[in-house]
């Protein structure tokens, strides 16, 4: 699981945590769920508003920090998508303009690519002379 930093807020003063969930990361409703899906998703949190009574699992933050659940997005999906970004209809506050969704794709991109090359990093050192 990684947590992007910093916080990102858009431009309309709505400050959101991003979140990227990896095979078997624990996430969903109090952290009940185990995803084994190989492609990550990435979830939205309104800052705003502390998510109380869940513990953290195996987080380097707090789960009161990450803010109430917006939603979550296959990353293939969201890299598709170029603009603005409605995360949720019926709420004007939750939408994220086009620079601030790019921040976010830029930094989850990068953070991604990161944690697979010291993986495969890793595991050429096994294997070297």
């Amino acid at each position: 699981m990684i947590i992007l930093d910093p916080t990102y807020t858009a431009t309309n003063g709505t400050p959101y945590r991003v979140r990227i969930i990896e095979q078997g990361d624990q996430y969903g409703r109090r952290d009940c769920l185990t995803y084994d899906e190989p492609e990550p998703m990435i979830e939205f949190y309104d800052e705003r508003y502390p998510r109380r009574g869940i513990t953290p699992a195996a987080r380097c933050v707090p789960a009161d920090q990450l803010g109430q659940f917006i939603t979550r997005y296959y990353v293939k999906t969201l890299a598709a998508h170029d603009g603005a970004l409605d995360l949720m209809g019926h709420v004007p506050a939750w939408w994220l303009d086009g620079d601030t969704f790019a921040a976010i794709m830029a930094d989850a991109k990068s953070a991604i690519l990161g944690e697979y090359r010291e993986a495969l990093e890793a595991q050429l050192e096994e294997y070297s002379c």
